[in-house]
């Protein structure tokens, strides 16, 4: 009758049990509250060096005092901090952005209906070291840029190299994911179903993502691009869960394998190691995506990706690629950039570019002593053409560079250190197709001596940069075993005194 009949009464009241007076003395108050000031900063101190400093405020203050400062004990005083306000501790000492991340409200992803309706995207090093399949010499970390499927959650789509996350490795992991598989089943018997238009690209706010070419390649292809609010990755969750999969499950025991943190690796030596060669890693990753992780069911053993994805194929298919525009997609996915139709034709990096097609069109649509600027795409591994819009026709017209011997094969960064090298030995930088040819063999002769010399090394700057200059990617992989080089095809130049080169080499290279 005391509860006078009220529900609440029936519920346990354990929290107000026991002595609810603070034990501590008030005059030592302004101590902890010095103490916690401490603790609160930026520099992450530890409640152990906060409780001492509390100890120590006691302890001087009592001496020579005729009042004694007891602290209180340090169960009491930890019991104390974790009733402190957990966000603002949070935002004091990890900032905001970390503090958002911790306790402020997700909200619900809203769940596709479909496959390829959402497709999140974003990069991340590989933690392990590779070998080079000329040299068998440390190469670095390779980055992967992958694209998964929200619905199924499948991957669909990736780009494997060694340069520094860009334009290039977003185009080419979302042609990856957009077109068939179908060099995969032919080189290596590699089931990989998973293609189709991307209906929405899930992206954080990195600057390859907020860039002219990726929105003008994904308004051509009819993808609408979806940035993620900036310190807000719960957004994009479930490729930085497949991050950590990849590293969990696919690369827990390969040779090589680099660590999160010195402490973790211990006396293990990942350089040393490393055993596995690139086009080797190439070919398992691949099949490890298509055939264990598509295949597997996830940690609730609710669903399986690629059971998900045949079940909605057959219902609702995506969109696929004609025969027309698979052919025009690689104009597409090119770098864009605005050039002068001259009447020498178009001019991109002191290559020149024309063809009789180019010509025929400078006769019908451009006046006498007049240039007209268009948009042109370039393909970043291969300069031995470009892709040039003309509007009066409303297509992209292939035009292939003037020096052929030279741009055959060449990528830009490949033809940017040529120019970087032509410029160190104050050449002429108009006459491409003599001194850069000329560069372009001396830098392969330098590559070719540091390889001969990387075998006896353990450091792997130098190694990783001459795999940049060789354009290692997943694509280079594929392009050599589909067109394997025949003995009589390689170079028999005899070994030069390269010296003063590498010192030039060492100058731009960093």
């Amino acid at each position: 009758m005391e509860s006078n009949n009220t529900l609440i009464s029936l519920v346990d009241r354990h929290h107000l049990k026991g002595n609810r007076d603070r034990k501590c003395e008030f005059s030592t108050e302004k101590f902890f509250e010095e103490s916690i000031d401490r603790f609160l900063k930026a520099e992450r101190p530890s409640i152990a060096s906060a409780y001492r400093l509390y100890e120590k405020q006691c302890l001087i203050h009592s001496k020579g005092s005729l009042h004694s400062y007891r602290p209180m004990s340090k169960s009491s005083f930890y019991k104390r901090v974790e009733k402190l306000n957990s966000y603002e501790v949070a935002v004091k000492r990890f900032g905001k952005n970390k503090a958002d991340i911790l306790y402020s409200y997700k909200g619900k992803i809203v769940k596709p209906e479909r496959i390829m309706q959402r497709v999140e995207i974003d990069h991340t090093p590989l933690d392990i070291i590779l070998l080079d399949d000329e040299t068998l010499t440390p190469i670095g970390r390779p980055y992967l840029t992958l694209l998964k499927d929200v619905y199924s959650g499948c991957l669909v789509g990736y780009h494997i190299t060694f340069k520094a996350p860009q334009y290039a490795s977003v185009a080419k992991a979302i042609c990856n994911a957009i077109l068939p598989k179908e060099r995969s089943k032919q080189l290596w018997n590699i089931d990989w179903p998973c293609h189709g238009k991307i209906e929405t690209l899930v992206t954080d706010n990195g600057a390859e993502f907020w860039s002219g070419p990726l929105e003008h390649l994904c308004y051509e292809l009819g993808i609408h691009i979806q940035y993620n609010r900036p310190g807000q990755p719960w957004q994009k969750p479930y490729i930085e869960r497949s991050f950590r999969t990849i590293n969990d499950l696919f690369l827990v025991d390969l040779a090589g394998k680099t660590f999160s943190s010195i402490d973790a690796r211990k006396n293990y030596n990942p350089v040393e190691n490393s055993k596995i060669k690139f086009s080797n890693f190439i070919q398992a990753f691949e099949k490890w995506v298509a055939e264990v992780y598509n295949c597997s069911p996830d940690t609730r053993n609710t669903k399986v990706p690629s059971v998900l994805w045949q079940e909605a194929l057959e219902k609702m298919p995506p969109a696929e690629l004609s025969n027309s525009q698979i052919l025009e997609l690689p104009k597409l996915a090119g770098l864009k950039e605005t050039r002068a139709i001259q009447p020498s034709g178009i001019t991109y990096n002191n290559l020149r570019y024309d063809s009789e097609d180019l010509s025929d069109y400078r006769k019908r649509y451009l006046s006498m002593n007049r240039t007209s600027r268009t948009t042109i795409k370039v393909d970043v591994d291969d300069l031995s053409h470009i892709y040039v819009y003309l509007p009066e026709l409303e297509k992209y017209l292939t035009v292939p560079c003037v020096d052929q011997f030279y741009t055959q094969n060449l990528s830009l960064d490949q033809h940017l250190i040529n120019r970087s090298f032509v410029k160190a030995h104050n050449l002429l930088m108009g006459k491409s197709d003599v001194d850069l040819a000329m560069a372009n063999q001396e830098i392969r002769e330098i590559l070719a001596d540091h390889d001969a010399k990387a075998k006896s090394s353990t450091k792997i700057k130098t190694s990783k940069k001459a795999a940049q200059y060789k354009g290692y990617s997943n694509e280079s992989v594929k392009n050599k075993v589909a067109k394997p080089t025949s003995v009589d095809e390689k170079s028999s130049a005899e070994h030069r005194e390269v010296s003063e080169l590498e010192a030039l080499w060492n100058s731009f290279r960093k």
